[in-house]
């Protein structure tokens, strides 16, 4: 597939949508466990779906011990990064949810 339709479908799925909204706006990295824990979702889902914004280049992983690290690519070029700080201005309640959980979760245990 062609620049930029893989990214659009990447971010097409709702789950998706909300693991690239909750990494924009922590600009940080955060483990797939707290992703799983933050979306109520089975981590080997969380998994999935960071694999599928790896390969369309939107995040980035880590991986430390046990551990996978996700955060949003910093060699994204200038029409995707400003794609995605248009996400920052969805303020849905299910995100505003989402960005209060993350920044009560701290670690992986």
């Amino acid at each position: 597939m062609k620049y930029p339709i893989i990214q659009f479908i990447a971010l097409s799925d709702e789950i998706r949508f909300r693991i690239v909204n909750i990494l924009k706006q922590s600009n940080s990295y955060i483990c797939e466990c707290e992703l799983a824990e933050i979306l109520d979702t089975p981590q080997y889902n969380i998994s999935k779906h960071l694999t599928i914004l790896h390969n369309a280049g939107i995040i980035e992983k880590r991986k430390e011990g046990r551990w996978t690290f996700a955060y949003i690519s910093k060699s994204l070029d200038t029409f995707m990064a400003k794609i995605l700080d248009a996400f920052i201005r969805i303020q849905g309640e299910i995100i505003k949810s989402d960005i209060g959980k993350a920044s009560r979760i701290n670690n992986c245990d």
